[in-house]
């Protein structure tokens, strides 16, 4: 139903749909200890918050390092955050057969998250690298205006050299509720050396790379940079 809706809405593209529809299933066949066969057969008024906290229990489930523990946390987030996508709120009359509430906790429980930031006060080192960055969209020499959008995603992303080489604008996601984020994860010619997630995207930097894309230093094609 949710492959058929989104083909027919033309958005997000199929094979979007098709892992986020392979994310449930991962989620549920283990929390739920069954066979992905069985899952996908199953009633969707299982779903609840519960199905969610066990998922992340059996994935981390015996694993001890540290960096091991926080790369596990990153992929909970992310696989559950695309099997929610089936669940938002202009899709969920597809599903009739699904308990609300319970619906409703499995999409919002907060699992494996990290702890609000506490936003402190830019330093000085900060407020000048703000300024150099800036400066550089309307720099004399055209090899400067070239780095404002490395800096852009450098700076504001923290991505990595490889990534923002690698970066298309097909990366760039833009939900129903106008959130844009940035996925990272393997794709063809690319296997991102960190962790695979959403970068969240600010609506001024997004602002700022169209405006590079349109207005500015950066060359018309699919690539970021």
């Amino acid at each position: 139903r949710y492959l058929r809706e989104i083909d027919r809405r033309g958005r997000p593209n199929g094979s979007t749909g098709t892992r986020n529809v392979n994310a449930l299933l991962r989620v549920c066949s283990l929390a739920w200890a069954l066979p992905v066969q069985a899952v996908s057969g199953m009633s969707l008024g299982r779903l609840d918050g519960d199905t969610a906290r066990r998922y992340a229990d059996v994935m981390l489930l015996g694993v001890e390092d540290e960096e091991d523990i926080e790369r596990t946390r990153r992929t909970v987030r992310s696989t559950l955050r695309q099997a929610r996508s089936l669940f938002k709120a202009d899709l969920r009359e597809l599903y009739g057969e699904a308990d609300g509430d319970r619906l409703a906790m499995f999409c919002l429980v907060y699992v494996c998250e990290d702890p609000q930031a506490v936003r402190e006060e830019y330093t000085t080192q900060e407020l000048g690298i703000l300024a150099a960055g800036a400066d550089l969209k309307t720099a004399r020499t055209a090899e400067e205006r070239r780095l404002y959008p490395v800096w852009l995603l450098g700076y504001h992303l923290a991505l990595r050299a490889s990534e923002m080489a690698a970066a298309t604008w097909e990366w760039i996601v833009m939900d129903d509720e106008n959130r844009i984020e940035m996925e990272i994860r393997k794709r063809p010619g690319f296997d991102p050396k960190g962790y695979s997630g959403w970068v969240p995207i600010s609506l001024g930097v997004w602002e700022e790379l169209c405006w590079a894309k349109t207005h500015g230093p950066v060359e018309p094609g699919p690539y970021l940079l």
